[in-house]
């Protein structure tokens, strides 16, 4: 019976633990990355990268090439949970 209860034991300490690993929130670095490639193919979006917020917490910006686009682009204002800014930074090129 002790046996039983042991490995009954073992099983669900286990489960707890696969259970913590599936629940761990992704770093705002891994949700960038994940979103990066998806959001440089929007017409007007010319960089997405990583800053603060006013209070330093931690935000994705996704940088634009002008002011009009900022009010007619359809862009996410979160991205699983972390803040999205906007920055606009003109065209970039290459030199």
């Amino acid at each position: 019976m002790k046996i039983i209860n042991i490995l009954l034991l073992l099983t669900l300490v286990s489960a707890c633990q696969a259970a913590d690993e599936n629940d761990v929130e992704k770093s705002i670095r891994d949700v960038k990355a994940e979103h990066e490639s998806q959001l440089m193919t929007m017409a007007g979006v010319v960089s997405v990268g990583l800053g603060q917020d006013a209070e330093g917490n931690p935000v994705i910006v996704i940088g634009i090439e002008s002011e009009e686009l900022s009010r007619t682009l359809v862009l996410p204002r979160e991205l699983e949970n972390y803040p999205v800014k906007f920055q606009v930074v003109g065209t970039i090129r290459a030199q």
